[in-house]
């Protein structure tokens, strides 16, 4: 009978060995997975920050773009009022010389 109980413990000792065994490659195969899920997670994360970045430089271009367009925009009028001037100026100084060559003429 002793025989026997040491053949049954001896039995449940390598089915509770090979149980062990099985849990730790269960827990081992739900690890890899969580880790995956979380690569998985993370390589998502990344992606939509980089898409993120793109479109704020994407509108930073934009916007650049248009402060450049508005520049120009007043560059171009500034220019242009100071052609008006010039010519005022010049329009000024020329009636005035006309008007003193006159005056000295008479």
């Amino acid at each position: 009978m002793d025989n026997i109980n040491s053949q049954v413990a001896k039995q449940a000792a390598e089915v509770s060995a090979d149980a062990a065994k099985i849990s730790a490659q269960a827990a081992k195969a739900a690890a890899l997975e969580e880790m995956q899920a979380v690569k998985s997670n993370a390589c998502q994360q990344k992606q939509n920050v980089a898409d993120k970045i793109g479109d704020i430089k994407d509108q930073a271009a934009d916007k650049i773009g248009d402060l450049k367009d508005q520049a120009a925009d007043k560059i171009s009028g500034f220019t242009d009022k100071l052609k008006d001037m010039a010519a005022d100026a010049l329009e000024s100084g020329a009636n005035a010389v006309h008007n003193l060559a006159s005056k000295l003429k008479d």
